[in-house]
């Protein structure tokens, strides 16, 4: 019997959850501060009460707060923001014109803006940083919308080692408001424009916590389920993430009384660094316990902002394409919405691909887009995110948890893992995985015409659906014996350490990618370039390519293999 058979009977309560909100909530939760240090505490205090087994533990993080900027054409101060990870310009700031280009990174070019200021649309991100970097800018000013959000600027996942700290921005960074940016630019169409910007950002290693906790199976206690989400916070943070810090603690509570249920352990995981770091904390855990999550994790559930006002939306979490079975049925049993679902992108402590962990879920609920009369759609209120305007502004307060959506969005976490903590055979289907897979090396394919052959992949991709077809065929009932159902979802296991990291990683399997948007099967990214490339970088391209498509093709061999030991042949 599927969790979701019961679910009703998951007795979270209301009350628990806006209590653990509010408490949490109480501190401003500042990666490696005080305020933090009281979060996890109680956390922890929590944990323990409920016969959880709890470890708290600190590790050295690369953490970066902004502390001032400012920003001054012709003598008038214009209000601004900067950002984590930005370089400090020193107390005499960064004096040069500034230059406005509408329609986004693609339209930058050294032309228009080496050794200038420049200034576009969107929230801060690190990508037409980089860009604007490498055609010689001299620093970014952001136009955010009507509200300005905390936002990190770096291309590095986690802490850096000595080569990825050159991925860091060495050019000022900051965001403006729609109405300021709307005054500068006016006063661009009247002639050039000089200013001095400056920035004044603290960056260092300081040591960080982290706490786990388990609820431990009798079943099968070394293999786990894993329940991971920040605790860290831009200010107090209550819908990012003491409301998902919350859920976290009351599914804890419903493992330990379902203890009896549980066929795998399911571990909580907190970690602190997302906010401020990048992610520093939950790629730390998976650098020093790769082998564990390698060998024993089936899955990491994340949980990163819920139960906003306003969020009616339970239709486009991201997942992964094996976990997304279980979530259509458990959303469609409490709410009656077809969840939808799509690919994840680089965020939310996706830190554990490398290992070859599946995934599921991130920020759940979102703000529903608005309709106008004309039929178009726009963004929600005070967007542009979907997730509250209030998201990484001083206003994310408790007063923006709606206690309703909180408690659907935690009966529905609670039902998905403890579905996945409670099933015998592991609820993860490979087989829309290896379709997923089939379809992106087809297309891939495409991408590369006449120029890169992708036969032997494709071959074996299709080599390998019908061996999973197989497979599942064979799916041992759930009261079957205990030997046969470990030997069913040990082959699951490892092939999915295989298929998370084709599909999700470009095969440096002890290292994060890039925290940058990437393509599907990002080891064959390449071929996005050989079209357009010259005769002497397509023959570069090429060389790297024949290499990642021996990876590929023989991470699928291997796989082909999995499947294959497990019928003896």
């Amino acid at each position: 019997m599927s969790v979701s058979d019961y679910l009703f009977h998951l007795d979270i309560s209301t009350k628990a959850l806006m209590s653990h909100v509010a408490k949490i909530s109480s501190w401003a939760r500042i990666a490696g501060s005080e305020e933090e240090a009281k979060s996890f505490e109680y956390i922890k205090e929590q944990l323990k009460d409920i016969g959880a087994e709890v470890t708290l533990m600190h590790h050295d993080a690369y953490i970066s707060l902004p502390e001032s900027a400012s920003l001054v054409i012709d003598g008038i101060q214009f209000p601004c923001q900067t950002h984590s990870m930005v370089p400090s310009t020193g107390a005499s700031g960064l004096q040069a014109d500034i230059v406005y280009v509408s329609g986004g990174k693609s339209r930058l070019s050294k032309e228009n803006i080496c050794d200038k200021i420049v200034m576009i649309d969107g929230r801060a991100v690190a990508e037409p940083v980089w860009l604007a970097q490498e055609l010689g800018a001299a620093g970014v000013i952001f136009i955010s919308g009507k509200n300005i959000y905390e936002m990190c600027i770096s291309k590095v996942w986690g802490s850096p080692t000595k080569d990825e700290i050159e991925h860091l921005p060495k050019i000022p960074v900051v965001s403006v408001t729609q109405v300021t940016g709307d005054l500068i630019k006016e006063k661009i169409t009247s002639g050039r424009v000089a200013a001095t910007l400056t920035t004044s950002v603290r960056t260092e290693w300081c040591q960080i916590p982290l706490l786990t906790a388990e609820v431990k199976s009798s079943y099968s206690p070394e293999k786990f389920v894993m329940l991971s989400g920040h605790v860290d916070s831009w200010y107090y943070g209550a819908t990012d993430n003491a409301a998902a810090n919350a859920v976290m603690l009351e599914i804890g509570r419903l493992a330990v009384k379902n203890r009896t249920r549980l066929c795998r352990t399911l571990r909580l995981v907190f970690f602190s660094g997302h906010s401020q770091g990048r992610y520093a904390g939950s790629s730390w855990y998976s650098d020093h316990f790769w082998e564990d999550l390698h060998k024993n994790c089936f899955l990491n559930i994340n949980v990163d902002v819920l139960g906003c006002k306003g969020a009616e939306d339970v239709t486009k979490a991201v997942t992964m394409a094996e976990s997304k079975g279980v979530i259509v049925e458990v959303v469609k049993k409490i709410t009656g919405a077809d969840f939808k679902g799509k690919r994840y992108a680089r965020h939310a402590d996706q830190s554990f691909w490398g290992a070859g962990v599946s995934s599921a879920l991130a920020s759940f609920s979102k703000q529903t887009a608005k309709i106008q009369e004309s039929g178009a759609f726009t963004q929600p209120a005070g967007g542009p995110t979907d997730l509250g305007w209030w998201w990484h502004t001083p206003h994310d307060m408790l007063d923006k948890v709606d206690p309703d959506n909180l408690l659907r969005d935690g009966r529905i976490f609670a039902a998905i893992t403890l579905d996945f903590c409670s099933r015998a055979i592991i609820p993860l289907d490979y087989r829309t995985s290896v379709a997923e897979l089939e379809i992106i090396l087809r297309d891939w394919q495409t991408q590369a015409g006449d120029f890169f052959n992708l036969s032997i992949p494709i071959h074996r991709i299709e080599m390998l659906k019908e061996e999973v077809k197989h497979l599942y065929a064979s799916t041992p009932n759930e009261s079957a014996a205990i030997n046969s159902i470990e030997n069913f979802n040990t082959a699951l296991l490892k092939l999915g350490r295989i298929l998370v990291q084709l599909n999700y990683t470009q095969g440096k399997i002890f290292e994060n990618d890039r925290a940058v948007s990437q393509s599907p099967m990002p080891a064959l990214a390449l071929i996005k370039d050989l079209a357009a490339a010259d005769v002497n970088r397509r023959k570069m391209l090429l060389t790297e390519l024949v290499r990642r498509r021996n990876y590929v093709a023989y991470a699928l061999d291997q796989a082909i293999q999995i499947v294959q030991r497990f019928f003896g042949k």
